[in-house]
C-alpha cells in the first residue's frame, strides 16, 4: 500500500468553514455557498453567477474566491462532499504554497 503523501497543511473546522493551517497560521479557507454574483477573470472581468458549490480563497488575497470542481453539498451529505472539496483544495495548497513564500 502506498504511503499517504506529505501535505503542507492541516484542516480545522471554523463554524461551517474549513481553514488550512500551515506554519501556525490559517493560509486558506474553503466554504460552501449558494449561487452568487461575481466576475470571471477577477476585477473588471465579465459578470457571472456561480453555481451553488464549494469555494476556495487564500487568506492573504481575500477578495479572490475560486469555485472548486467538487460537487455541491446536498442535505445529509455535506460532510462527505466536504472531503472531496478539501482534497481538491489541498492539492492547490500543496502545489502553490511553496511558490507563495510560505
Amino acid at each position: 500500500m502506498p504511503a499517504e503523501p506529505e501535505t503542507s497543511h492541516t484542516w480545522v473546522l471554523i463554524g461551517k468553514t474549513y481553514g488550512a493551517v500551515a506554519g501556525e497560521r490559517i493560509v486558506a479557507l474553503v466554504y460552501h455557498a449558494e449561487a452568487q454574483p461575481g466576475e470571471v477573470g477577477g476585477p473588471g472581468g465579465d459578470p457571472a453567477v456561480t453555481d451553488t458549490g464549494w469555494f476556495f480563497l487564500w487568506t492573504d488575497d481575500p477578495h479572490r474566491h475560486f469555485q472548486l470542481a467538487a460537487p455541491a453539498a446536498s442535505a445529509g451529505m455535506v460532510e462527505q462532499v466536504a472531503y472531496v472539496a478539501l482534497a481538491e483544495a489541498g492539492k492547490i495548497i500543496d502545489d502553490q504554497l511553496p511558490r507563495r513564500g510560505r
